[in-house]
């Protein structure tokens, strides 16, 4: 068997999303788009708000989330596959 049939062949996991995903998920439509359109922002630019700032937001509102895991989802290297485009 060969190396592209065993990866053909191979399980798939379901892309499920991240934490910051699920949140994302619960959330109302303006909190949503709200989280969503800060989590956007170029590293760059002087209105991004930090990954820590948006942890302690969340915290504060009751949510278990990490610095670590927006970071994470904001370079699309998390389990939902790319940065999420605000609805």
């Amino acid at each position: 068997m060969t190396i592209q049939d065993r990866l053909n062949a191979a399980p798939r996991k379901p892309l499920n999303g991240c934490a910051l995903g699920k949140i994302l998920d619960a959330l109302d439509v303006k909190d949503r788009q709200a989280l969503e359109a800060a989590l956007l922002v170029p590293r760059e630019s002087d209105d991004r708000i930090s990954n820590a700032e948006i942890t302690r937001i969340l915290q504060d509102e009751g949510y278990d989330i990490r610095a670590k895991t927006v970071e994470t989802h904001r370079r699309g290297g998390c389990s939902c596959g790319t940065p999420r485009a605000p609805k």
